[in-house]
């Protein structure tokens, strides 16, 4: 993999980059996230040569964090280069309230669900992170004590699940071996300008303190291209375990009724990185979490399972009996979720769970609600059905109520007029695979 070093040869390890991302991503239109650095400034320009050349849609969008004063006029003036340069081009705003806490995580998670919010037909999102970024990422981590999944840093490209199966975009970052000074001689070259955000000098962030430490690094051997280096060696590591573990998976873990179950003889005689990896891909489907737990919480946990004891974790209940691990949604996690419904609505329950209501439904109660069974709901299916589910999986279920009354349940209880699926899959049946490089 070659790294751009200068202005003379970004275009084509770009195009290198970007194609080989695209690998196998069938799509029409992609979105680059621009905010006005030289980075992204020099994304969109590459990006929508390329775009030329390929036929693919371009449309540019930049998120006003509204943090600084000057952060409406960047904006904008992202806006006019993009539309001097025939683009279209969207500005999205944060509204919502600030954290006390961690305000660089918080926008950061605030930007990539505005990104998702806007891309549209897009199911590609381009983002300008670049070698040093890439560094900076796994030196953080280094000093963290990150295993191989944080040493990886960040990957070129990462697949977003959205709504019902096989549905959700990509997020894309091609200038990942492409220094940011030949970036910006790249839009010198071009006459173009860009913006400097203050906040890069703000050593009050640790990304920004270990970014002024990198000199001092480089002269011990530590540069920008040696760290990336080690991110992309840990990341071929880790797509190794990964595929050992889907593996794995695909093999020995049995969907029921919405649980997992996995033969404790055959979990316990893998390794224990590989026993966490595979309770951590248990764990993120059953749950719906877009993250993972803590490795200490996930570990002592695992020395539970592996003592043939329950426990409970991110939001799961995990039962060990006759042989059999079982892990379920935990009640309390989604006691709260209730929604009402019409006829002619659809509704996703749970993030796992899609209610569909034929409009032809006749209203014959008060009220009508999608919830988690619970123990009056059970009591109701049990009556009504025959069923070998532990009750703790069945008060977990979702069903949709006219009032008190139980009127239809996935698996148990049909009801001709509501049509119930799971709206996702495991990580190892799904396709294409939630991330990649």
């Amino acid at each position: 993999m070659s790294l751009a070093r200068d202005e003379n040869d970004i275009a084509a390890v770009f195009a290198e980059a970007i194609e080989r991302c695209c690998d196998g991503v069938s799509f029409d239109t992609l979105a680059v996230a621009v905010s006005g650095g030289s980075d992204s400034l020099a994304l969109m320009l590459l990006a929508q040569a390329w775009s030329l050349q390929s036929g693919k849609a371009l449309k540019v969008l930049t998120v006003d964090h509204g943090m600084r004063a000057e952060s409406g006029a960047e904006a904008r003036f992202v806006r006019d280069i993009a539309r001097r340069n025939g683009l279209d081009h969207k500005i999205l705003q944060w509204t919502t309230s600030r954290p006390q806490g961690n305000l660089q995580k918080a926008a950061r998670d605030a930007r990539y669900h505005l990104l998702a919010q806007a891309r549209g037909e897009a199911r590609v999102i381009l983002t300008g992170h670049t070698l040093e970024d890439q560094a900076e990422t796994v030196l953080m981590r280094l000093a963290r004590g990150s295993g191989v999944d944080g040493l990886t840093g960040i990957l070129e490209r990462r697949w977003c699940p959205e709504g019902s199966a096989g549905q959700g975009y990509w997020i894309m970052r091609p200038l990942l071996n492409i220094k940011r000074e030949a970036l910006r001689d790249y839009l010198r070259g071009q006459g173009q300008t860009w913006v400097d955000d203050p906040s890069n000098d703000n050593t009050d962030f640790e990304r920004i303190r270990l970014r002024k430490s990198m000199p001092l690094l480089s002269e011990l051997g530590l540069t920008s291209e040696a760290l990336a280096q080690t991110g992309k060696r840990m990341a071929q590591v880790r797509a190794s375990l990964e595929q050992r573990v889907l593996v794995i998976c695909r093999d020995a873990v049995v969907v029921d009724c919405g649980d997992l179950i996995i033969e404790h003889a055959i979990f316990a005689r893998y390794d224990r990185e590989i026993q966490c990896r595979v309770l951590e891909h248990c764990l993120g489907w059953v749950s719906s979490a877009d993250y993972m737990p803590r490795s200490n919480v996930l570990s002592a946990a695992l020395n539970t399972i592996l003592e043939e004891k329950g426990t409970t974790l991110h939001g799961c209940l995990i039962s060990v009996s006759k042989g059999k691990i079982r892990m379920c949604r935990e009640y309390q996690s989604i006691a709260d979720i209730v929604m009402s419904c019409e006829r002619g609505q659809s509704r996703t329950w749970d993030h796992r769970w899609f209610f569909s209501f034929k409009k032809n439904q006749e209203k014959s109660c008060g009220s009508m609600h999608i919830r988690a069974l619970g123990h009056d709901g059970a009591r109701q299916l049990r009556q009504l059905s025959d069923t070998n589910l532990p009750f703790q999986s069945l008060k977990s279920i979702p069903g949709c109520f006219c009032d008190t009354q139980l009127v239809a349940v996935p698996y148990f209880m049909e009801n001709s007029e509501i049509d119930i699926k799971f709206c996702t899959k495991p990580s190892w049946q799904r396709q294409p695979p939630i991330e990649a490089f």
